[in-house]
């Protein structure tokens, strides 16, 4: 996972929030310094809690909310395009 995450800008995390701790303890986070991490999950306040505490300070999280239902394209139509769809985000820690 070390080598895989060295030459990465962004790392997006998309795990059940069950899950996100313990996918978090199985990342090297040491290597996401100076990294954009950025996590796509319906809740925002426990996701935000839980990577602002595990992450290092270097590391820059965006938070993000689909707002849509799984499998949804943006006529309501099951479909696997992601265009057109609404997006929310926080900056939960940004450096610049």
């Amino acid at each position: 996972m070390t080598n895989f995450l060295q030459g990465l800008d962004v790392v997006i995390i998309t795990v059940p929030m069950i899950e996100l701790e313990e996918t978090l303890e199985s990342l090297p986070v040491d290597k996401l310094r100076n990294k954009l991490v950025v996590e796509v999950c319906p809740l925002n306040v426990y996701p935000k809690t839980v990577l602002t505490r595990m992450l290092p300070s270097e590391a820059d999280i965006l938070c993000t909310n689909p707002m849509f239902s799984p499998g949804m394209n943006v006529d309501g139509q099951s479909g696997k395009s992601l265009d057109g769809l609404p997006f929310v985000y926080e900056k939960a820690r940004i450096r610049d």
